[in-house]
């Protein structure tokens, strides 16, 4: 951890000279950092399995066929229903 810091330093040092500002090498580094952790988390998730995926996957479609039918179902129903009750007057 200490050579990190010293590298960072030198190089914060170096962008020091270049002209570059202080806050955007902050924010630089803050980035560089973000994705390097997020990469480490990313081997940590558990990833789910093709079997598991392929299974979610077939609940997924047939639940939004499902849904589909049963509102197409409710506004057909609903639209007729007002028709007849606005062509009786």
């Amino acid at each position: 951890m200490e050579k990190t810091k010293t590298v960072n330093k030198d190089k914060d040092q170096d962008a020091k000279k270049k002209g570059i500002p202080g806050s955007v090498i902050k924010k630089c580094r803050q980035i560089i950092d973000f994705v390097k952790e997020t990469k480490k988390e990313l081997y940590n998730v558990s990833w789910p399995g093709r079997r598991e995926v392929i299974s979610t996957t077939g609940v997924v479609i047939v639940a939004v066929f499902f849904f589909g039918f049963f509102l197409f179902l409710v506004d057909f129903l609903i639209s007729n229903g007002m028709g007849y009750i606005l062509n009786l007057r």
